[in-house]
């Protein structure tokens, strides 16, 4: 596969250009990102004292490697009392959540795990899945997130209202952001919208995600919105702990494997995105799709920060690429979804008319 001579990016992925000499549009607008300092993160946090139950922060953790991370920054490094809130969004890799377990143990914080009374996100992700059978692989991408995004944001706002704790302490990096690069991707090859509304389970998604909303209402937000929820407590302050400190994807690794006991799941090529079960299959629809998995996009950002070198990056993408197998997709389709048997052909159908075969 022809790729950038400067990162891996592919040449089949739509809304990238190359060059002459075969540099990708990525490279060429990269901008380097400069980390606000660590001084600025402090006087910011001695701004505020710790909320009515102790807490003087939230750190919504998932179990994998960024979030870990931040929790051991806010406790050993900041001096904060945090309290961990994760989001079960009901596809939690097992390794994920003793990960979290043994981070809350080492480091003596609390931990709040929070899941759906009916089970709503697995209903979601099932009944938007459905929706895009009829859609093509890049729909079925999309389907895979909606209940968490809403979900995971909710809970942290909630927890840090109930808990009145003045800080957010999120562990998003410029480094990994792919949101950008994938609105270029996905323009116009996305079906209307029309075309899901005449599906029935469209209608199931949406009334699964109202009930989503109605059980994790955001004060100040609509419930009959769409949207993902907005901060709107004034008390509250969100951080995004990497627009202050180095992003160091090596310190990040060594820190919570050595000082949190923090586990790679085994069946994982990359420590990035190993909290959920359902990142598998978007990887599959994405190499499907385009050619190269979602973490590809990933690497191609960590090559142009420094922080991962051209060939460990092509080296963990062709891991990815030769790992991937349809039956494993089948059975998280299966075991994990619930799809029937009629549904899961479907998907298999279109999966198998890809240009991108297995390896």
């Amino acid at each position: 596969m022809k790729r950038c001579t400067s990162c891996i990016m592919p040449y089949s992925v739509p809304g990238i250009t190359f060059d002459e000499e075969g540099v990708c549009s990525l490279c060429r607008s990269y901008i380097p990102h400069t980390p606000l300092g660590e001084e600025s993160l402090r006087q910011l946090l001695s701004s505020h004292g710790p909320g009515a139950k102790g807490y003087d922060s939230i750190v919504p953790l998932s179990g994998g490697r960024d979030s870990t991370y931040v929790l051991y920054l806010a406790k050993s490094e900041l001096g904060l009392n945090p309290l961990a809130v994760n989001f079960d969004g009901e596809f939690r890799d097992s390794q994920a959540v003793v990960n979290m377990e043994n981070a809350c143990r080492a480091l003596g914080v609390d931990l709040l795990v929070v899941r759906s009374r009916h089970d709503v996100a697995a209903k979601i992700v099932k009944a938007n899945i459905k929706t895009a059978i009829n859609l093509g692989l890049p729909s079925l991408i999309m389907a895979m997130c909606r209940q968490c995004s809403y979900g995971y944001t909710s809970v942290a706002y909630r927890e840090a209202e109930r808990n009145e704790a003045p800080f957010i302490l999120w562990g998003t990096s410029s480094a990994e952001s792919t949101e950008r690069l994938q609105a270029t991707m996905w323009e116009n090859r996305l079906p209307s919208g029309w075309r899901r509304i005449r599906s029935i389970n469209f209608y199931r998604t949406e009334y699964y995600c109202l009930r989503q909303r109605l059980e994790f209402s955001v004060s100040g937000n609509p419930r009959l919105s769409r949207r993902d929820p907005r901060l709107r407590n004034p008390r509250i302050h969100e951080i995004k702990v990497f627009d202050y400190l180095p992003w160091d994807r090596r310190r990040i690794k060594d820190t919570i494997i050595g000082e949190l006991g923090w586990v790679k799941p085994p069946s994982r090529i990359s420590t990035w995105r190993t909290d959920c079960l359902l990142h598998e299959l978007v990887n599959f629809l994405f190499v499907k799709s385009v050619g190269c998995t979602k973490d590809c996009l990933g690497y191609c950002n960590m090559v142009n920060a420094g922080q991962m070198s051209r060939d460990e990056a092509l080296q963990q993408e062709e891991a990815a690429l030769s790992a991937i197998r349809w039956e494993r997709m089948a059975f998280l389709l299966e075991h994990y979804v619930g799809l029937s048997p009629r549904d899961i052909e479907r998907i298999n159908v279109m999966q198998s008319q890809s240009p991108y075969p297995e390896r």
